[in-house]
Order: C-alpha cells, then structure tokens, then sequence
C-alpha cells in the first residue's frame, strides 16, 4: 500500500485483504505495522471511491471486532473521524452525490464495533457523531399542511377510482371487504412511507445498540444545538 499509494486498484485490494485479515488471521501483526495508518490514508485519498470506501468499512468492521488493540490502533490513526467524514459525505447534501443509504449503513456498523473500545467512544465525542446520530434518531419534520393536502385529495381520487372498478368488476357486493385496503388508503393510511423515507428508515435499524448508549436522545438534541465547526479549507 505504501508504494502505490496513488493507485486506487492496489488500495482497494489492500482492503480486500483486510477484510480477510480480520475474519480469519492473528491480527498481532496488524497492530505492530503501520496497517491502520495506510488503512486510513487510503480512505482519506480516494474519498469518491465507492467499492473502496465500501470495503474499507468492512475491514474496520472485522478487525475492531475481534481485536481490542487493532481497535484502538484504528481509532489512533483517525479512522472514527473518516468514517464520520464520509457519512455526510454520501447524505445526498451535495447535488453532485447522491445519498448513499447503504454506505451510510457500512459506516454505523464499524463505528459500532469501534465502540466497545473507551478510548474510541471518546473519539466519537470528539468527532461529533452526536450529529450522525441526531440525524437519524431524533424526531422527523413532517410533511407540510399543503402536501397532506394534496396527498388527500390524491388518496380520496385512488379510493373512488377504484371502487368504479370494482363494481364494474363485481356487480354488487362490499367494495372493500373487511381487513383489505384500498390503494387510496394505503397511500395516505397512517404509517405510509415513501421509498425514500423506508430507506431512511434503514438507517434507524442500523444503528448499534452500543452508540445508542453513548447519549440520550435529550442529550443529542442539546449537543446538536452547538454551532458545526467550520470546514477545514483543502490545501
């Protein structure tokens, strides 16, 4: 990795190999090399490099799993604030990238196993992941006045649609038999969710019961009042 620093196949194969590491070897070694700190260069030079940035993340996943001190190395080398980094990265925030939901889901399951270090948990604090969490964890705006009336209307024009159906269809008889829907209902029925809203609601489920436990969500709501640091400016 360190002499092909600037080319993305070997990086990403590097990750590759990680990802092996972690499940099966000893990862003593891991720990005495400068693994972690090529890991982490790799994710910071090739940041729009999905599989790369997909991989990495599973590698980081595996190896704070099982290794206590491969853990801390990690959060050392600054994986915690990468792997924070690039969940705003991929939320859809910038028009020229789309929100990634399932890297955003690869990002919160290593932070989770990064975690059950103390030393990492501080690390969080430090990097913000209050926001990330917040984000996801804490109440939702809900549609406006004007698009609950217009998703109203639409529902009631569905309903009757298909009701003309189904008489056409049937005859005579109940419209909508007991413990059925009609698709006007399940449209505006209490609980519906766009596919976008279900794929957020993904991120909900992802999250790792161990960031849960690091603050309250009164205490994420406080945090997140805070001013964001400033962008640090690329040189």
């Amino acid at each position: 990795m360190a002499q092909h620093a600037t080319d993305e196949g070997v990086q990403e194969a590097a990750c590759d190999a990680f990802i092996a590491i972690g499940r099966n070897a000893n990862l003593e070694a891991f720990v005495q090399t400068n693994a972690a700190e090529l890991l982490v260069k790799a994710m910071a030079k090739f940041e729009k490099a999905f599989q790369l940035q997909w991989k990495a993340c599973v590698a980081v996943a595996h190896i704070a799993e099982k290794h206590a001190g491969a853990s801390a190395e990690l959060g050392k080398k600054g994986v915690i604030s990468q792997l924070v980094a690039l969940f705003w990265r991929v939320n859809g925030d910038d028009k020229k990238q789309p929100r990634e939901i399932t890297l955003q889901q690869q990002v919160l399951w290593a932070l989770g196993a990064l975690a059950a270090e103390e030393v990492n948990v501080e690390r969080m604090k430090n990097a913000e992941l209050f926001r990330v969490l917040w984000l996801i964890l804490g109440p939702q705006e809900g549609p406006s006045k004007k698009e609950l009336e217009q998703q109203r209307w639409a529902a009631m024009n569905r309903s009757s649609a298909d009701k003309r159906a189904s008489r056409a269809s049937r005859g005579s008889g109940d419209d909508n038999p007991r413990g059925s829907r009609s698709s006007g209902d399940a449209a505006f029925g209490r609980g519906s969710r766009s596919s976008g809203d279900e794929m957020a609601g993904g991120l909900f489920l992802t999250v790792p019961l161990v960031l849960c436990r690091v603050w309250t969500l009164k205490e994420l709501k406080e945090l997140c009042k805070r001013p964001p640091p400033e962008p640090e400016k690329k040189k």
